[in-house]
């Protein structure tokens, strides 16, 4: 069981480092689009080439990121459910220890 947590726990990690290394692509992609956008604009000049690398940008973002992502809401949601359900159990502890024992004398 240890060895597979720790294959989960590195699987993880790798997965995070690919997402982080990626999510720099977005600032990429926005380069390219507003290189591509002014030189649209000022030169009269286009290429298909710009607008495909864009779109490869992105697919790799969305593709490359996507575990990262999951991991991450994952754990997002986990710790949610580790704030809200804390209070419940101990008011439920509080109310249980509050009433009395039917234990008759």
């Amino acid at each position: 069981m240890d060895l597979l947590l720790k294959l989960s726990q590195g699987i993880d990690a790798v997965n995070r480092r690919i997402g982080q290394f990626f999510a720099l692509m977005v600032l990429l992609a926005i380069l390219v689009s507003a290189i591509n956008a002014t030189v649209r604009k000022v030169f009269d000049l286009s290429s298909n080439a710009w607008l495909e690398l864009q779109w490869v940008l992105f697919s790799m973002v969305f593709l490359f990121c996507a575990p990262w992502t999951l991991h991450v809401e994952r754990a997002c949601a986990h710790r949610h459910r580790e704030q809200h359900a804390a209070p419940a159990r101990t008011q439920h502890r509080l109310s249980s220890s509050a009433t009395p024992s039917s234990s008759s004398p």
